[in-house]
């Protein structure tokens, strides 16, 4: 009788027992999970949640990766993994020393509306930025900007991603109350989110000695992996400028090549003069907007740009080399975002020049800009401690 009656009791207590190794097993299985998902992650380095597809892209003719192993040229097109060539420099019409590419630039639709965008750029080896980040964007957990990286030799080989957003017409109200960016891919080391250019360093990383300079940007929309036709602009001493100009060369003609794949076929498809700029000048960055026909046409279509430092059309109107102009054409442009509404001085110079369409800034910058990964390691791992206070162990 005694054997009979405990029988209930024992086989509760036999099932808790069992239940709580259950327990003690998955959570087991979870902290090693999490141990090596936190080690894989921390492994990976800085990236973003859903970071931005690398764009083809050009370095310019001091950067170290310049020869290596990939025999890279200032004057090719290149794009990752590698990186490598995409389109080499002949087929452009260019290769001969000297030559270097200033920026590329798929086509965009003029017809096809963008409401809103934020503004994707590189800067020169000398820009150190106006502002430190933006706190508000920092505590969102986003620490990078190019004072920030300046500081950290590290700034030239970066892109980023204006806070603000803007329009074809200009700046748009901001959430935010300083002007400012933040980084959407680095030079190197970055998860994946990154150019694979030298240094290959984390942004967290202070570092000494030469590095890349992003020289140029350009997605091909619609397009994955190739980029069958170009717009490029060359520096102003680059000797195949009196090849594809020989009546006016100048660094601020934008041409186009209709068929990247073969040499040949390069055309002038705007003038410095159409552009209202001078001979002299040397357009740095630009976007294209053109209806598909590969001639520019006033009115129609657009190109945003920027211009060179020591440009003389810059000293003769009091603007910036870190400025963004836009032309219709007709010999004249305007101003669509200034150097401080980039969150950068005056002194700065922009490299390249990209869009972002974007309908909410805070949304783009929670999705497409980079963040530590050692700090978002920490919050998983408090985050779980925190659960697990919450349920203590029966004991």
């Amino acid at each position: 009788m005694k054997g009979t009656a405990q029988e209930p009791w024992v086989a509760v207590r036999l099932k808790e027992a069992t239940m709580n190794s259950r327990r003690r097993i998955v959570l087991g299985i979870g902290s090693f999970a999490l141990v090596v998902g936190v080690s894989a992650a921390l492994a990976d380095g800085p990236h973003a949640h859903n970071p931005l597809t690398i764009p083809f892209f050009s370095i310019d003719r001091t950067s170290p990766s310049i020869g290596g192993a990939n025999n890279l040229h200032a004057d090719d097109i290149l794009k990752v993994p590698g990186p490598i060539q995409v389109v080499n420099n002949v087929n452009l019409g260019l290769g001969r020393p000297g030559d270097e590419l200033d920026e590329l630039s798929g086509s965009r639709d003029p017809a096809v509306s963008i409401p809103s965008f934020s503004l994707l750029f590189s800067v020169d080896r000398l820009s150190v930025g106006a502002v430190p980040p933006d706190p508000g964007v920092v505590s969102m957990g986003y620490p990078y900007n190019v004072q920030q990286q300046a500081v950290r030799n590290q700034a030239a080989g970066d892109l980023y991603m204006s806070t603000a957003l803007f329009s074809l017409s200009g700046p748009l109200p901001s959430p935010r109350a300083i002007f400012n960016h933040t980084m959407v891919i680095n030079q190197g080391d970055a998860g994946g989110v990154d150019f694979q250019l030298d240094p290959p360093n984390s942004p967290d990383d202070f570092i000494s000695g030469a590095i890349d300079d992003l020289d140029g940007v350009g997605y091909s929309p619609g397009l994955r992996g190739t980029l069958n036709q170009a717009f490029f602009s060359l520096s102003s001493d680059s000797p195949s400028l009196k090849e594809l100009s020989p009546v006016l060369p100048s660094g601020a003609n934008i041409y186009f090549d209709q068929n990247t794949g073969a040499a040949g076929g390069e055309q002038l498809f705007v003038s410095a003069a159409k552009l209202g700029l001078q001979a002299a000048d040397d357009v740095d960055a630009f976007v294209v907007f053109d209806n598909g026909n590969g001639i520019f046409e006033d009115g129609i279509d657009t190109v945003l740009f920027s211009l060179r430092r020591n440009s003389p059309t810059l000293a003769l109107l009091g603007l910036s080399s870190a400025d963004v102009l836009k032309s219709n054409g007709a010999f004249s442009f305007s101003l669509l975002a200034s150097a401080a509404q980039l969150g950068l001085l005056g002194t700065d110079e922009l490299d390249a020049l990209e869009l972002l369409p974007c309908a909410d800034i805070n949304v783009c910058i929670n999705e497409r800009a980079i963040f530590p990964e050692p700090a978002t390691a920490m919050l998983i791992i408090a985050g779980v401690a925190a659960m697990r206070r919450r349920n203590p162990r029966r004991r």
